[in-house]
């Protein structure tokens, strides 16, 4: 995914949706492994490289972790608007004594 992908839009809200509707495609088609790379190289990137890489990890990370993996960050400003995932690892339901057999969360250690 090229580190341009949202140079051309101004506002940090405008990129959290868009990079969240990317990240839903990227949740939906299965995607494993997402390599962000530089395309412009007269421009310094490294900013919109790192937040494309950091909405889509703290989308990946389950609801439940988030607190406990992802520190207040400006970047995640907006990150009340990312659409959400329906994946094996982003349980509907909250309780652990609820998940049926063969069902599994992650957690932190």
């Amino acid at each position: 995914m090229p580190a341009s992908l949202v140079s051309d839009v101004p506002h940090l809200r405008e990129k959290t949706s868009k990079i969240g509707l990317i990240g839903r495609a990227l949740a939906i088609f299965r995607v494993d492994e997402v390599v962000i790379y530089p395309d412009e190289p007269k421009t310094d990137q490294r900013r919109e490289m790192n937040l494309i890489a950091t909405i889509l990890a703290y989308m990946e990370t389950p609801q439940y972790l988030r607190r406990r993996l992802f520190k207040i960050k400006p970047e995640l400003r907006y990150a009340g608007i990312l659409p959400p995932l329906r994946t094996p690892h982003h349980p509907l339901t909250d309780k652990v004594k609820k998940l049926k057999v063969g069902e599994f969360r992650e957690g932190v250690v």
